[in-house]
C-alpha cells in the first residue's frame, strides 16, 4: 500500500499539522496574487502634454502617481467638472 503524500513530503509531521500550513501558504499566495493584480491594474501612464506646458495636466499626473483612490475614480472625478 503506498504511503500518503504528507508522509512522504513531511515524514516527521502529522497530517493534522501539515494541512493548516499548506492551507495558510495557499491563502497567502492567493492574497499576494490578488494584491499584485490590483496594483498592476491601478498602474497608469502619465497624460501627455501638448505643445505648451499646462499645470492641470501636470497636477493630474502627480495625483495619479500618488493616489490609488484618484486613479480608480479619475473618470468620475473629471466627469463632474
Amino acid at each position: 500500500m503506498p504511503l500518503p503524500l504528507a508522509t512522504i513530503v513531511f515524514p516527521l509531521a502529522d497530517v493534522a499539522t501539515v494541512m493548516p500550513l499548506i492551507a495558510s501558504g495557499l491563502m497567502g499566495a492567493g492574497v499576494f496574487v490578488f494584491w499584485w493584480s490590483l496594483t498592476r491594474w491601478l498602474a497608469s501612464e502619465d497624460a501627455q502634454q501638448d505643445d505648451e506646458w499646462r499645470f492641470d495636466v501636470n497636477r493630474i499626473n502627480e495625483l495619479r502617481q500618488a493616489s490609488p483612490f484618484y486613479r480608480m475614480f479619475q473618470p468620475v472625478i473629471q466627469g463632474s467638472r
